[in-house]
């Protein structure tokens, strides 16, 4: 089964879906190919909605600590991180939902599929109800992917992970090394140390711990 659309956009995170909303706001036939049921990309599936998310919760456990010093005591407090997870997953959840309403209310179409270039105007399609897609214009959003530690692949239960084995805690490490002092090594590196973990991060030629 085939289909055309004037603009295909490939890749449904911030750059993709924004590009998508705007030329639909415009009146144009648009078609957005996503893998994911629903737009929103590694941003909001991720990195920074999970961080963010995670780095409110964790703001309660600091406050409690900073407490002491007005003469304000609490209970050590008991983590649980399937809630903890439960309540971040809400949260994207709500904001993809938004997302995707945007997208109707703009006349966005959804494909859920990969995409491959088999032509100047022509997608095919994998995974997907759709074999093709042909197009007069397209849009290539994909984001970028971390690469591989020494070209081990990242795992939750291995000793290596990418910003989003990370981003979704399933135990909270007694030693945690961050490598990279950008944004989201930052952000990770708080999270991890707020929740009990000793964390160094390596930014270059200088490494700092990293402590609440």
């Amino acid at each position: 089964m085939h289909k055309q659309a004037k603009i295909a956009i490939i890749g449904g995170g911030v750059a993709g879906s924004t590009a998508a909303l705007y030329f639909g706001g415009l009146g144009l036939d648009v078609t957005l190919v996503d893998p994911r049921p629903k737009p929103g990309g590694s941003y909001l599936y991720d990195t920074c909605i999970p961080s963010k998310s995670y780095l409110a919760q964790t703001k309660l456990l600091i406050e409690t600590q900073k407490a002491q010093t007005m003469g304000i005591y609490f209970q050590k407090p008991e983590i649980d991180l399937t809630q903890i997870n439960s309540w971040k997953d809400k949260i994207q959840c709500e904001i993809t939902d938004n997302l995707l309403n945007l997208c109707a209310t703009h006349g966005v179409q959804l494909i859920q599929g990969k995409a491959f270039f088999e032509s100047s105007d022509t997608i095919r399609l994998k995974d997907s109800e759709l074999s093709k897609l042909k197009y007069k214009y397209a849009v290539i959003a994909t984001g970028a992917l971390p690469i591989m530690f020494h070209g081990n692949p990242f795992d939750q239960h291995s000793k290596v992970m990418s910003p989003t084995e990370a981003l979704n805690i399933t135990n909270v490490p007694e030693k945690l090394l961050v490598v990279g002092g950008g944004c989201a090594g930052v952000e990770i590196g708080s999270i991890y140390a707020a929740l009990g973990s000793t964390v160094d991060l390596a930014e270059e030629n200088r490494s700092i711990r990293l402590a609440w």
